[in-house]
């Protein structure tokens, strides 16, 4: 009974680490940044710079993005005897890319995934930090279109 009981604890201990080991913007984004106060989105890649890029990414989808796709087909049928073989394969590639500036943005913490090796980290804009920064730079730019 003893032994069960010590066991039935280091089970709970483990798990319970287990779960809190991940930050707080990787199970519940909305709560950590709210939709209504930022622009987020969270990036994961094999390395830090990989997951930073794919974040940034994510985020700029959300001003502007381009999506093409390129398909390739291919079908062989080759025949021996009376044996006919047909070999078909089909590959689509989509790529993904935007020419947006992006202003404002931050990084959270970098979380590293034991379990598939990877990171994952979340770029987010603060809303009313970005309305300021393009008033500052509207303004700006209405001084010096009056001075030329």
């Amino acid at each position: 009974m003893k032994r069960f009981f010590v066991t039935s604890l280091i089970l709970f201990f483990s798990s319970t680490l287990c779960f809190t080991l991940s930050p707080k913007w990787f199970t519940d984004l909305e709560k950590v940044f709210p939709s209504e106060k930022f622009i987020r989105a969270i990036g994961e890649g094999s390395s830090i710079t990989l997951a930073k890029k794919s974040a940034l990414s994510e985020l700029s989808s959300f001003f502007e993005q381009t999506i093409q796709t390129k398909i390739y087909a291919t079908k062989k049928i080759t025949q021996n005897n009376f044996v006919i073989e047909e070999f078909s394969n089909i590959q689509q590639d989509f790529l993904s890319s935007t020419n947006t500036e992006i202003y404002q943005v931050e990084y959270s913490d970098i979380y590293f995934n034991n379990k598939n090796q990877r990171y994952y980290v979340c770029a987010y804009i603060n809303k009313e930090n970005l309305w300021n920064f393009i008033l500052k730079k509207i303004d700006s730019n209405i001084l010096n279109s009056n001075i030329i």
